[in-house]
């Protein structure tokens, strides 16, 4: 039977029955636990201006009630003003007041209907306002290509989307999402080619590029305001043959960890705070788009953070805010190398460096980390082999490689089963001789069986007795120094983070 605690229906509990610590356990998921039917009777401003979520409506003694989550330090005059709204009877449930906040976002911008109702208003309904303001939310127009964008990207955020993808057809225009990794696409049709250019022009407006220009590619960027929090949306336009294609970057979505919560396994955690504490050498990330190689670099920079040292970062752009480094944009007027030679300079302690790009910058790199710095960076490759492969391509000789490279990071992000409705693979359990677990289905994970994503890496670590691997790639596997994605695929399927599916598709692509 599948643990669904997300679709319980609160309500049905007297105040005495309420199991509060099961419910402190799920906070984090409150919003899973409200129903459209209970968001029904309160809107979304009320809901932010009493600061509580409804839940659900139950029938009790032919009257009904109406069951919210509150502050634990709400007014005593809560209740009567919910009633008042609601016409119904109202029982609180207090909870911590920092996750109610999000919790209330989620619950109303993460509802789809939101995003039918303004749709259906591009389509059928005239625009009655043609100017654009420059912030997001422009409360005084009532041009509804601007309301729907604003929904759209609210209920982006609300999912924890990583993308939103705006694609002209020939029948008109689609969007997706990228959500754990995975893009999903809305299957209907959101606009006509007309109501496209105004979505566009509005996207253009707030990122401060050019309307006029819709026959070259353009990258800008704006800022959308969340629960007291700034979010960075970088915007990337690309022509197509039925318009342009605008693809929108959610930068603020993404949390700094530090090393002890990125989920790596013991051993390579160990091979990775030896390696940046030893506070110089050339420490390499490499990995696909989106396989958190930035979130592991910051991970080593909060790590480093509170040793006293100067820190310093280049990337095009900066991804993540960092308070305790010095961070530079690459732009138009400053290129990689300018802003290495420049920073350089500055004798910092740490660098990261967004991407070794091209033969001179990596040459620069490679002095720094021989000069007694620790450099963090990352290159295009698709495993720890083709790391060096691509470093001997840039003119990197093979003395260079092993003096001053300490350690190569390869890593994926790999889905990971659904807590909530994860079941026993009797077959594979088996077949294998422990117990593996498989997907199922749930509301907590829109019913597709996974739930967040964990970390797996490569790791070849070179020192003085590595040197053979630098002229002779091919005999990495060979060396103790080593340690295949293998092993950490093994680890998350017999602890029930994965499933055979999963270590499959993932073993197979090494």
């Amino acid at each position: 039977m599948k643990k669904e605690f997300f679709n319980k229906d609160l309500s049905r509990y007297l105040p005495s029955e309420i199991n509060q610590k099961d419910v402190q356990v799920a906070i984090r998921q409150l919003s899973y636990c409200s129903t459209k039917k209970a968001r029904s009777v309160l809107s979304f401003s009320d809901a932010k201006k009493l600061n509580i979520l409804p839940l659900a409506i139950s029938s009790e003694y032919g009257r009904e009630v109406v069951t919210v989550a509150c502050s634990k330090n709400y007014s005593l005059d809560l209740e009567n003003e919910v009633k008042y709204i609601t016409g119904r009877n109202v029982r609180l449930l207090p909870i911590t007041g920092e996750d109610l906040d999000s919790a209330i976002f989620c619950s109303y911008s993460g509802d789809e209907e939101n995003i039918k109702n303004a749709k259906e208003k591009i389509i059928y309904k005239e625009s009655k306002s043609k100017k654009y303001d420059l912030h997001f939310r422009d409360f005084n127009n009532s041009n509804s290509e601007i309301n729907f964008l604003v929904s759209l990207v609210d209920y982006a955020i609300a999912k924890k989307s990583s993308d939103i993808h705006i694609i002209p057809r020939n029948k008109g225009t689609y969007i997706k999402l990228r959500i754990n990794g995975e893009l999903y696409e809305h299957s209907d049709i959101i606009c006509s080619q007309e109501s496209h250019k105004i979505l566009a022009n509005r996207l253009k407006i707030l990122a401060k590029l050019d309307i006029n220009k819709s026959d070259m590619p353009q990258d800008g960027s704006f800022v959308v305001d969340v629960l007291s929090k700034e979010i960075k949306i970088r915007l990337s336009t690309m022509p197509t043959v039925y318009g342009e294609k605008l693809v929108l970057r959610i930068q603020g979505q993404q949390e700094l960890f530090s090393l002890k919560n990125i989920k790596l396994s013991k051993k390579n955690k160990f091979l990775i705070e030896e390696s940046i504490n030893k506070k110089e050498g050339l420490i390499i990330f490499c990995g696909p788009t989106g396989s958190g190689k930035t979130t592991s670099m910051y991970a080593c920079l909060n790590e480093l953070a509170t040793k006293n040292l100067s820190i310093v970062t280049i990337e095009d752009p900066v991804e993540i805010e960092f308070t305790r480094a010095e961070q530079t944009s690459i732009n138009n007027k400053l290129s990689y190398q300018k802003a290495l030679k420049s920073m350089l300079r500055q004798d910092p302690d740490v660098m990261l460096i967004g991407e070794v790009r091209d033969k001179e910058s990596a040459e620069i790199l490679f002095q720094a980390a021989l000069s007694g710095h620790l450099i963090l960076t990352t290159i295009h490759s698709s495993d720890v082999f083709q790391s060096i492969m691509r470093l001997k391509h840039l003119g990197i000789s093979d003395s260079l490689i092993s003096e001053a490279v300490k350690l190569i990071v390869n890593q994926r992000l790999v889905p990971n089963l659904c807590n909530k409705c994860k079941v026993i693979d009797l077959e594979s359990s088996n077949l294998l001789g422990f117990q593996v677990l498989k997907a199922s289905s749930c509301k907590y994970c829109n019913s597709t069986g996974y739930f967040d994503r964990g970390i797996i890496t490569e790791i070849l670590k070179l020192d003085s007795n590595t040197v053979d691997i630098i002229k002779d790639p091919k005999s990495i596997k060979n060396t103790k120094s080593y340690i295949p994605i293998e092993s950490d695929l093994e680890r998350l399927l017999k602890s029930g983070k994965i499933d055979l599916l999963t270590f499959k598709s993932y073993c197979y692509e090494f």
